[in-house]
């Protein structure tokens, strides 16, 4: 066992953790507000097509134009009766007419031109949901639509970002200074967005939210770090509860809030819970050592000592004796490294590239069914909040499990369940809808469960060097997932249930590719890339046991 992990053994777990626990379940809360809100602040809102002869009508006329009259300036969808209020007639008025003329109003006249032209004028109404959105705002609808679309895969580019360039300086700079400037850069750009005039300056305000606001990475790195080995399950699946909590916060929140404006200030405001976590958090002791600060590092250990009423514990003594008399040449100098670095050895390509693939298959398959769930139906509050309150028996299940059985054997199984739920509904009649929903749900919640594992599992079989880097890195790639998700959705167009089958594929080679990895449930944490080397060398998961022939570590 490591020297660190001999300190923690005896101060790792007390009130100093609880406390870690819950500033990093409220991260994961402020965290997903931000993600989140773009479900009520882009709510697509009723609207009709109102062109400019249509008030000049009425108003000569002094008539409201009702559904068929309307027909004369409007299109009609086809194959449907169904106005298209994405279209107007170019020329409603009969032959060698530029006026309007009442009688011929009043007799419901037929459509005297075929020509069409974009609507120039739209009026939108609240159907009892909100009152404003941006969809509106920016009338982000018929040939603007993919607006919408591209502002969700901005947001996802800035939280890819966050992970490739914080997290990589959360490993130079410290895991606190970094969550400091995410809180500030997060509350700026929020607060900022509000006033956007145009879609270019929002679109680039929401990349910037992305890129600052996900937290939760870093957070569970610096709870994780102070954690002995038997609780690191215990910490990340208390604080993935964060997620579904601040999901749950937010429909309550956008429940009495109708104006996305308003909403969007008071994300802002909660936010500011951020600098408050923040003066109570301390730099983990780990990184500072492995940084060359060994002071800084004996000073938190033994504060954490202290707050769990632990005195003088002979292996605090033994470390702080080691690391202070050590001659001054032979500490350990800082080292910068980036995830290239990983990519040299052939046991840490492995893991890199199958852990890579697991966070962009949970992330592409959860971000997917989450953008199906319209055709669940119901009201939009009540939908958000089952997908929140859905993680609630989803993560203890997890917790229970990776604590009996191991990490490895909940990702994988979780995922191949989910992919077996989202492709069962290839074969269930479509009349069927309670089964068709039942399977839905079942698939989106399997979903949850690999997010939760995949950060205690990565953190735990990467070295504490790199360790951060790597979770952000792989958070980074389930960003890309959620990227691509919208493209997988779309194929619904071919046919209603191939996203399912696609999402099912991804899932379940994700669960059988993990197999390749071994298991780190009694697993003391791994300080350098030599060390990782070395243990992802001298161990095999089973799919590479079965094919392979190399034996499998046991940790009992």
């Amino acid at each position: 066992m490591s020297t660190f992990d001999e300190v923690i053994s005896h101060i790792g777990w007390g009130k100093y953790q609880i406390r870690n626990v819950v500033f990093c379940h409220l991260h994961f809360v402020l965290t997903a507000l931000h993600v989140l809100s773009h479900i009520f602040v882009a709510y697509p809102m009723p609207r009709t097509c109102s062109p400019d002869v249509k008030h000049q009508v009425e108003k000569i006329c002094n008539i409201t134009l009702n559904v068929n009259q309307t027909k004369i300036l409007i299109s009609t969808k086809v194959d449907s009766t169904d106005l298209d209020y994405c279209l107007q007639f170019s020329n409603p008025f009969p032959p060698n007419t530029t006026a309007p003329n009442c009688e011929f109003w009043e007799n419901n006249a037929e459509v005297y031109s075929n020509q069409t032209t974009d609507c120039t004028k739209f009026v939108f109404t609240s159907d009892g949901t909100v009152q404003s959105s941006i969809i509106a705002q920016y009338e982000m609808i018929c040939n603007k639509s993919w607006h919408n679309y591209l502002l969700q895969s901005l947001f996802m580019v800035g939280v890819f970002l966050n992970g490739m360039i914080l997290g990589k300086a959360s490993d130079r700079i410290g895991r606190r200074k970094v969550l400091l400037v995410m809180t500030i850069g997060t509350i700026i750009s929020s607060f900022a967005i509000t006033f956007a005039n145009s879609f270019p300056l929002y679109a680039a305000l929401r990349l910037m939210v992305g890129f600052f606001c996900f937290l939760a990475p870093t957070s569970a790195v610096l709870a994780t770090e102070t954690t002995k080995t038997n609780k690191r399950a215990l910490v990340t699946n208390s604080a993935g509860f964060g997620f579904s909590t601040g999901t749950v916060v937010l429909v309550v929140v956008a429940y009495f809030v109708k104006y996305w404006q308003t909403l969007q200030i008071l994300t802002c405001v909660i936010f500011f819970g951020g600098f408050i976590i923040w003066w109570f958090q301390d730099e983990s002791p780990r990184w500072l050592a492995i940084r060359g600060k060994e002071k800084e590092a004996i000073k938190i250990m033994e504060k954490i000592a202290m707050f769990n009423k632990v005195e003088n514990p002979d292996s605090l003594l033994s470390v702080k004796e080691s690391l202070l008399d050590e001659p001054q040449n032979e500490k350990a100098k800082p080292i910068n490294l980036g995830m290239t670095d990983t990519f040299r050895t052939p046991q840490l390509r492995k893991l890199t590239l199958v852990l890579t693939y697991c966070w962009f298959a949970t992330s592409c398959a959860f971000y997917g069914l989450t953008l199906n769930v319209a055709s669940v139906g119901g009201n939009i509050y009540l939908t958000t909040l089952l997908m929140g309150v859905m993680a609630f028996p989803a993560y203890p299940l997890a917790f229970y499990l990776c604590q009996k059985v191991g990490r490895r054997f909940v990702i994988s199984t979780s995922f191949i369940l989910a992919g077996l739920f989202c492709s069962s509904m290839y074969f269930i009649p479509s009349e069927i809808k309670a089964l068709h929903i039942t399977m839905f749900l079942m698939g989106r919640a399997f979903t949850l469960i690999p997010f939760a594992t995949l950060y205690l599992y990565t953190i735990e079989i990467n070295p504490t060097v790199i360790r951060s880097t790597a979770l952000n890195y792989g958070s980074s790639w389930a960003r890309v997932g959620a990227i691509v998700a919208p493209a997988i959705a779309m194929t619904e167009l071919i046919h209603p249930t191939l996203p399912f089958i696609i999402f099912g594929i991804v899932t379940v080679s994700a669960g059988i590719l993990v197999l390749l990895l071994p298991e780190t449930r009694k697993l003391s944490m791994l300080e350098t890339l030599e060390e990782a080397e070395g243990f992802l060398a001298d161990n095999a998961g089973p799919l590479e046991k079965l094919f392979c022939g190399r034996k499998e570590y046991d940790m009992k």
